[in-house]
C-alpha cells in the first residue's frame, strides 16, 4: 500500500493532538512531523517530502495564509479554522478542503480521503493554491506584516517599519529599517493591501510611507524627489505630489 506523508500544523498543542489522534490508525499515511508554526514548517518541508499539510489559519508569526505564499512547493492542504469566513468561501470557491473547528473523526478522515483520490489520479495542488493566493490579492484586506525569505531565512517585516517600496520588473524592493529585500509581488498588489492612510504612491515606480519623508522638492518642470529620513532620494510624479498634498490636506 502507497503511504502519504502528512505533516499538522497547529500552533494549539491541543488541536495537534486531536487530529493525531483521529488520524494515528490509518495504514495509508504517515505522520511525519507535527509544527507549532509556519517557520517550523518551511524547515520540515525543506528536508522532507510532504504529502498533505493539515493548516491552521490563524497563527502567530505567520498565518496559514503567510505560509502558503512561501512553502518550498505546494503539498495539498486541508485547512483547519475556528472562524475567518470570508476565508471558508474562498476555499470553496477554489476547491480546496477545509474543517472548521471543532470537527469530527469521520469529517477529517473524510477530508483525507478525497485528498488522496486527488493525488492517487495525479491531480496537481499547485492551481489550487494559486487560485487560492489569487483570491487573497483580490480581497481588500490591510496587510501588517509581510514575509520575505533573503539568504536562506524567514524574515517578518512589520509594514509601519517600511520606508517605500520601488518596483523591480516582476518583482519590488521593500525597504525597511536600513536593508532591503526583494519580493515576488507587484506595485498594484501593495498599492491596494497596504494602509492608504499611510502608504502613497509617489511614482509608478515607488510606494512610500509618509512618516518617512522629511520633504518633497521641486527636480525638473514636472517631477519632484522625496527626501526619506534614510537618505534615500525617491522620484515623485506631478500626479504623486498632488496626491500627497490631498493627504496632507
Amino acid at each position: 500500500m502507497k503511504k502519504y506523508n502528512v505533516v499538522i500544523v497547529d500552533d494549539e498543542p491541543l488541536a495537534r493532538d486531536i487530529i493525531f489522534n483521529f488520524l494515528k490508525d490509518r495504514e495509508d499515511i504517515d505522520i511525519v512531523a507535527q509544527c507549532e508554526n509556519g517557520f517550523d514548517c518551511v524547515k520540515t518541508l525543506q528536508n522532507m517530502h510532504v504529502d498533505v499539510l493539515f493548516l491552521d489559519i490563524q497563527m502567530p508569526k505567520i498565518n496559514g495564509f503567510e505560509l502558503i505564499e512561501i512553502l518550498p512547493y505546494n503539498p495539498s492542504i486541508i485547512f483547519c479554522t475556528a472562524f475567518d469566513e470570508y476565508a471558508i468561501k474562498a476555499f470553496e470557491v477554489n476547491a480546496i478542503d477545509y474543517l472548521m473547528k471543532p470537527f469530527s473523526k469521520d469529517r477529517i478522515n473524510k477530508s483525507l480521503d478525497k485528498t488522496i483520490h486527488f493525488l492517487d489520479l495525479n491531480i496537481k495542488s499547485d492551481d489550487k493554491l494559486n487560485k487560492l493566493q489569487k483570491a487573497r490579492e483580490d480581497s481588500l484586506e490591510i496587510m501588517e506584516r509581510i514575509i520575505v525569505r533573503k539568504n536562506g531565512k524567514l524574515i517578518v517585516i512589520q509594514t509601519q517599519n517600511i520606508s517605500h517600496i520601488e518596483a523591480q520588473d516582476d518583482y519590488v524592493m521593500i525597504y525597511s529599517d536600513g536593508n532591503r529585500f526583494l519580493h515576488e509581488k507587484t506595485m498594484k498588489y501593495y498599492e491596494t493591501h497596504l494602509d492608504d492612510k499611510v502608504f502613497l504612491r509617489l511614482h509608478r515606480s515607488y510606494i512610500a510611507n509618509i512618516n518617512f519623508i522629511i520633504s518633497i522638492e521641486p527636480y525638473s518642470k514636472d517631477s519632484y524627489i522625496a527626501i526619506m529620513k534614510n537618505g534615500d532620494k525617491i522620484k515623485v510624479s506631478q500626479q504623486g505630489y498632488k496626491r500627497f498634498r490631498e493627504m496632507l490636506a
